[in-house]
């Protein structure tokens, strides 16, 4: 297709993370109830020089051999001490895996 932006994720290191579910809600997409769900994502900062993570990234978190996806929503630094990097993630269901 003519002048269609393509989208390709590349994979990175695998980092350890603990994961948590901030909050939980119902959405109506396409006539359809969808359930979304907030998560909060610790890592231990500094990163790997490889790995760059900002709101336009994706993890990917393996859980019992099932691969679940999230979309990175904001960035931050809870202590202000360099240890720590804290996450808001929307999990990503459906189509919006590929995004």
């Amino acid at each position: 297709s003519r002048g269609a932006e393509t989208i390709t994720w590349s994979d990175s290191p695998v980092l350890r993370a603990k994961v948590r579910t901030v909050s939980g809600d119902e959405r109506n997409r396409d006539e359809q109830i969808v359930p979304m769900a907030a998560h909060e994502v610790t890592m231990r900062w500094p990163l790997p020089a490889v790995v760059s993570i900002n709101t336009k990234s994706r993890l990917r978190w393996v859980d019992d051999g099932i691969s679940r996806y999230f979309g990175v929503l904001a960035v931050g630094e809870p202590d202000n001490r360099g240890r720590l990097i804290v996450l808001t993630c929307e999990e990503l269901v459906g189509e919006d895996r590929g995004l």
